[in-house]
C-alpha cells in the first residue's frame, strides 16, 4: 500500500509504504489503514475467496487496473559486501493488460532506503543521466496514473503511432503521456 506521495526538492518523490507478505493479517491492517466500512457478511452457504482479489473484493476492493511487473533490483552500499543498503536501483519491465491489448514500458529507479541514502540517490541518477541521457527521461508519474492514461489513449484510438511491433511505448508516447498527465 503506498500513500501520501509528495515531491521532494530535488524532483524525487516521498510516500509512505507499507510493504508486508500477504496473509489474512495483512489484509486487514490494509483494511483498517483505509479506514474501509465493514462489509456485511455474504450467505451462510456462500463460498470462502481464496484467492488474493476474491478476498480483496470480499472487502470492497476492486482492481482498477492489470498489470505485471518485472523488477531487477540491485543493492547499493557504500562498503563491502554485506553492508547496509543505502538505496536500490531498479529496472521495471511493466506490462499493462488492457482486455485485448497488451502495453509494454520500462523503468529505471532509484529508490533511498536510508537517511544517507538520499545523496547515493541524487548520484546515481546524475551518473545514469551522463551516462544514458537521451535513452532516459525524468519521469514524475507513477504506474497507476501512467496505466490510466495510456488506456485514455487506447480508448481514443490515439495510442497506435505511439507504440512499436512489439507494443513497447515509443519515445513520443512519452511526451504525450506527459501533457495527459
Amino acid at each position: 500500500m503506498k500513500t501520501h506521495p509528495r515531491r521532494t526538492l530535488w524532483g524525487g518523490m516521498v510516500r509512505a509504504e507499507m510493504e508486508i507478505p500477504w496473509s489474512p493479517e495483512a489484509v486487514e491492517k490494509v483494511v483498517s489503514e483505509l479506514k474501509l466500512p465493514p462489509q456485511s457478511p455474504g450467505p451462510v452457504d456462500q463460498a470462502i475467496p481464496s484467492g488474493p482479489i476474491e478476498v480483496l473484493k470480499a472487502k470492497g476492493l476492486v482492481p482498477i487496473q492489470h498489470r505485471e511487473t518485472q523488477r531487477q533490483v540491485r543493492s547499493i552500499s557504500s562498503g563491502p559486501e554485506g553492508s547496509p543498503t543505502l538505496a536500490e536501483l531498479d529496472v521495471d519491465s511493466v506490462l499493462y493488460d488492457f482486455d485485448d491489448q497488451k502495453i509494454r514500458l520500462f523503468e529505471v529507479e532509484v529508490e533511498s532506503k536510508s537517511e544517507k541514502g538520499q545523496s547515493v540517490v541524487k548520484s546515481v541518477t546524475k551518473s545514469l543521466k551522463g551516462e544514458y541521457g537521451p535513452l532516459l527521461r525524468s519521469w514524475r508519474h507513477g504506474k497507476l496514473a501512467t496505466g490510466t492514461a495510456i488506456a485514455r489513449l487506447l480508448k481514443s484510438g490515439q495510442l497506435r503511432p505511439l507504440i512499436d511491433a512489439e507494443n513497447r511505448l515509443l519515445p513520443a508516447a512519452f511526451d504525450r503521456l506527459n501533457r495527459i498527465l
